[in-house]
């Protein structure tokens, strides 16, 4: 019985293994590292806004358009406070983020999304800039309980879906007069995230122990 019982646990350690272990959505606020780590060896497409475009409520790039549906104009800023790649940012200034959107909607499906974030909620009074898609998941990659009005914060969001793919992600700010600059956009599909091999290893151990005593058991 008890090498019934130890088989029965390898056998289902394994299986919990081949399983997507991160299938909920994954939220990353001001976590870059974690998102990387879990990135893998996964490669994403970098947007670093260095090509300088027409301002506008809709604007291309590559792979991908940003639009804002409330009118603010999405601006290319030269020599942006906030640039963290090159020199140039994209940015929506001068009180235009007055708590609406701005949708990225990418031209294939992707599992994976990350932003560089500068000046967010730092008009002074409580705010929050919501990450979200169009399969439902939503989170919070920043809070702010009472912003002092320091302008040159930088932030970090990202989003791993691993399980879904999606091809729309809003960024929704609730404070009122904000001004936020964004650079080196991720984006890209992902495989699942490999289980570490010396999971795998002790899962291959279990199993090979109840063979040993289950022929042990056969001999006598």
């Amino acid at each position: 019985m008890k090498k019934s019982r130890l088989l029965v646990a390898a056998s289902t350690f394994l299986l919990c293994l081949s399983v997507d272990t991160n299938a909920a959505p994954v939220f990353y606020a001001n976590d870059e590292a974690g998102f990387q780590t879990a990135l893998g060896s996964n490669t994403l497409s970098l947007e670093s806004f260095e090509s300088g475009f027409t301002n506008g409520t809709l604007v291309s790039f590559p792979g991908f358009t940003v639009s804002t549906p409330d009118g603010e104009i999405i601006l290319s800023i030269a020599n942006g406070a906030g640039a963290t790649d090159g020199t140039d940012t994209m940015g929506i200034v001068d009180n235009g983020f007055d708590g609406n959107q701005l949708v990225f909607n990418f031209d294939n499906p992707i599992n994976a999304f990350a932003i560089d974030i500068h000046g967010a909620l730092n008009v002074g009074g409580p705010g929050t800039l919501t990450l979200s898609n169009e399969n439902g998941a939503s989170g919070f990659i920043l809070t702010e309980p009472n912003t002092t009005g320091v302008n040159d914060v930088f932030d970090f969001g990202g989003l791993i879906d691993s399980a879904q793919s999606f091809s729309t992600v809003t960024l929704t700010a609730s404070q009122t007069g904000d001004g936020i600059q964004f650079d080196r956009l991720q984006f890209g599909a992902i495989s699942a995230v490999p289980v570490p091999a010396a999971a795998w290893l002790f899962g291959s151990g279990l199993l090979w122990l109840a063979g040993i005593s289950r022929r042990k058991t056969a001999k006598y």
